[in-house]
Formats: C-alpha cells, structure tokens, sequence
C-alpha cells in the first residue's frame, strides 16, 4: 500500500476526488492507472492510496533462450553462449541490468555474462567451459 499525501497543485475549479481517482503513478515496475482510495482531511489535503501486490518476479531481467554461437575465437577450452536480454522497464539502466542478471549455462551458475553489447537489442554474452573447443 502507498501512500502520497498532499497534492497541492489540483485547481480549485477541479474535482479533487476525480483528479485523485484517476491519478497514474508508476511503483517500482509495475504503472497504476488510478489511485484504489482517495481522502480528503480537515485541512483540505489530498489523500491517495494505490493497494500493491508486489511480484519481484515481475520486476526482474532475465535472459531469453541462449543461442550456442560455437567455440570462443581466441580462448581454448570456451564456447561462446548470447541470449537477449528480456523484461528491461523504461528508465532502466540497460548495461547495469546486464553485469547483474545471471544465468545458468550447463549446469554452472553465471553471476552475470562476459560481455554486455548493444546489437539487435541487448545482449549478454557468456564464454562457458566447453572440453571440445581447442
């Protein structure tokens, strides 16, 4: 549940209730189209409350299927894995969302990729294990 109190800037020729009602407001990852309660005090301020359900799944990155993109040139024993970046929310920092979403390759946990790039949309790039790139 949220709170914001005090909206002073509703002209007095409005109706503060219907300027609260349909008041949209963005929370953590997820955009409200309306406030769920909206009060008015003794003192005339404006009182909107927005009932969250809060999903931290919703709000996370995570990599779309790994394409296997063959032995790494120049690094013996590693095999090279991209995968697209998925669920980034505007205003996000793109490259911070890639150096800290991991993965798992194989079995073995990525804590994030090699690599972030921008190329046909936003990529991780991981160098995993491989015994057959020699």
């Amino acid at each position: 549940m949220y709170f914001f109190p005090d909206r002073l800037d509703i002209p007095g020729d409005l109706n503060w209730r219907e300027v609260c009602e349909d008041m949209p407001i963005q929370i953590e990852c997820s955009r409200y189209d309306r406030a769920d309660k909206c009060e008015r005090n003794e003192h005339g301020n404006v009182w909107a409350t927005w009932f969250v359900r809060t999903n931290e799944s919703q709000c996370m990155t995570y990599w779309d299927r790994m394409e296997d993109k063959g032995c790494t040139p120049g690094r013996s024993g590693m095999k090279r894995y991209e995968s697209r970046l998925m669920n980034l929310h505007d205003g996000d920092d793109w490259n911070t969302m890639c150096n800290t979403s991991p993965a798992t390759i194989g079995g073995v946990h990525y804590d994030r990729p090699t690599v972030c790039e921008d190329k046909n949309g936003r990529t991780g790039i991981f160098n995993h294990p491989d015994g057959w790139c020699w």
